[in-house]
């Protein structure tokens, strides 16, 4: 039987649409075992370690932790203080084929150090910590920067965005540069909407090999299945009432436009016409708004059937690289209203989805509520023209993924093996390791002490194998 190849893929531990697409697609890949010649692990880098599953159907998994805090003795035997040292021991123990990064918060210099290895990898851009530590290109006067380029246009505005999040001004450069190269060298750079490719060339502009795939989303259930689709479709949307439905959806925070949202909803003609759902979270309270609560994304388009919402305000003040949510309400028949920025407005307008405003304001919003509370015909035309068909799958994202993967594995590794009997010594430490630090949920001055105490036993046993093994050499 041919051997698998072996897939690292790395994120962060904050969950969001960065977790949840590298979940969807291992699990699409899993879906399919008799086809697919992979292995997956997915490592979770952390500020104290790096966290390890190989993963297996349904998601489960087989855990390992790998801390940052080793210092064995004053010989540096087995000195595993730096993520690249731990990230090394991974590729090696795992016989790694190829790595996919996700996300690069607490990658340290892995990211500097990687291309200068013959380990093949691939880049999934999900936001703009590449172009600029701020993430999300929000500048001190809470508007989207289109990624500025003080060496072009001049502008010392950065300067005062590095300041806010409490680094040296001329780190952005540096920033740059590192990426620069790392994203250059990768077999493949993935943006999950053609929209951030203005953004990233504008910086970038030697990297020409980017591929756009979207995100994946599940369509069997809501597509196909025609009891749901009759309960959206525009036969069953009343005509001409006194009032609006209007759906809040997803975790609302400031670059979610959260304070344009609170200024619509207290306006005079919303307090009149409008009735608006929240189904989600809010960093503040907003006013006139009802509540729903927190959901998971599978229940989401059941949770929005339950009401028959006329639009959804998706009032992102900064060029999201995709938005689950915009899936979610075209799949649900919702139509939507959104900025002209990014991922949001490209698939809005190319799924013919709803309306882009171009004034990042809340007057400009509110015109538009009150022309489609006096002309709600224009809604039942949106509802009934939203191409939904046209949304990705899950299927064929896994499908463009596959040939990514085996033209980029076509490149050998050369990476020094460890014997087997090392090998075994070291997995079992660290499956020991992540079973102490899910009791303890943090590595502090204690568990450090734990685990060099481990890590002392495993020296010695290594070093009595090692004896034994000589002594009885033929």
């Amino acid at each position: 039987m041919k051997k698998k190849k072996s897939i690292l893929m790395v994120s962060h531990p904050l969950g969001g649409g960065t977790d949840k697409n590298v979940r969807e697609l291992i699990s699409s890949f899993l879906e399919h075992p008799n086809d697919i010649n992979f292995d997956f692990y997915l490592a979770t880098l952390t500020t104290s370690g790096i966290h390890l599953k190989k993963v297996k159907s349904d998601f489960c998994s087989e855990d390992f932790f790998f801390p940052n805090s080793f210092s064995i003795s004053s010989q540096n035997i087995f000195n595993f203080r730096s993520p690249i040292d731990q990230f090394l021991h991974i590729l090696r123990l795992f016989s790694i084929d190829l790595v996919h990064f996700h996300h690069f918060l607490f990658s340290a210099n892995i990211i500097q150090f990687l291309p200068h290895l013959e380990v093949p990898y691939i880049v999934t851009i999900h936001d703009y910590f590449a172009l600029c530590p701020t993430i999300n290109l929000i500048n001190t006067n809470g508007n989207f920067c289109h990624a500025c380029d003080p060496q072009k246009d001049m502008s010392i505005e950065y300067q005062s965005c590095m300041k806010r999040i409490k680094i040296p001004p001329d780190s952005l450069f540096k920033h740059r540069e590192v990426f620069s190269e790392f994203l250059g060298k990768a077999n493949a750079v993935i943006l999950p909407n053609s929209s951030l490719k203005e953004y990233f060339q504008k910086i970038f502009k030697s990297i020409s090999h980017y591929i756009v795939i979207e995100h994946g989303t599940k369509l069997k259930e809501s597509i196909s299945d025609r009891t749901f689709s009759e309960r959206v479709t525009i036969g069953n949307y009343k005509k001409e009432r006194n009032n609006l439905n209007v759906l809040l959806l997803g975790n609302l925070t400031h670059h979610k436009g959260l304070e344009i949202i609170k200024e619509v909803c207290s306006s005079s003609f919303a307090k009149s016409h409008i009735h608006f759902d929240l189904l989600g979270t809010s960093y503040n309270r907003i006013p006139n708004v009802r509540y729903l609560g927190s959901y998971e994304s599978e229940e989401a388009l059941e949770l929005i059937s339950k009401k028959e919402y006329d639009v959804s305000l998706q009032l992102s003040v900064t060029a999201e690289s995709f938005s689950y949510t915009i899936s979610e309400l075209i799949l649900s028949r919702v139509p939507i209203i959104c900025f002209n920025l990014g991922a949001q407005a490209e698939r809005v307008k190319r799924l013919k989805a709803g309306w882009l405003i171009s004034e990042v304001n809340a007057n400009a919003v509110l015109e538009k509520l009150i022309y489609l509370f006096e002309n709600q015909e224009e809604i039942r035309k949106v509802k009934n023209s939203m191409l939904i068909n046209k949304i990705t799958s899950l299927e064929k994202m896994r499908q463009e993924y596959e040939v990514i993967y085996s033209k980029a594995m076509r490149k050998k590794i050369h990476l020094i093996e460890f014997s087997n009997t090392i090998k075994n010594l070291i997995l079992i430490e660290a499956k020991a390791n992540f079973s102490y630090w899910k009791q303890n949920k943090i590595f502090n001055r204690e568990t450090n002490s734990r685990v060099f105490i481990n890590m002392g036993k495993f020296i010695y046993r290594m070093i009595k194998n090692c004896l034994f093994a000589w002594n009885n050499r033929k």
